[in-house]
């Protein structure tokens, strides 16, 4: 370690055990390269804002890490949809025909 990593403060804690957390190991380039960006970062800007940009990158680095993990594909979408839309076609056609039957008479007798 560096005599001036020495001086500047650590990274925010949870974002560096978010990080460990939910990078696999391969990714520990990464870590170590947030974490060096960070000293620097402290050395010529204010720790605050070291530490908003060390939480922002460690939220974008876990984001990249969970895009690359998930496939969807388009199917899965449509399984989704259709189900929704057969239900509300049969719902409006159901209270279309309804409406359809009913004797207007009748309904204005009743009010």
């Amino acid at each position: 370690m560096k005599d001036a990593d020495t001086h500047s403060p650590p990274p925010p804690r949870l974002a560096a055990w978010l990080l460990e957390r939910c990078l696999s190991p391969a990714h520990d380039g990464v870590i170590g390269d947030l974490e060096e960006e960070y000293h620097d970062r402290t050395r010529y800007d204010s720790p605050g804002r070291a530490a908003l940009v060390f939480w922002m990158q460690t939220l974008h680095a876990i984001l990249q890490s969970l895009a690359n993990r998930v496939e969807l594909s388009a199917w899965i979408f449509a399984a989704g949809i259709l189900p929704v839309l057969l239900l509300a076609l049969l719902t409006i056609s159901s209270q279309t025909i309804k409406a359809g039957l009913t004797n207007p008479v009748d309904t204005l007798r009743n009010e």
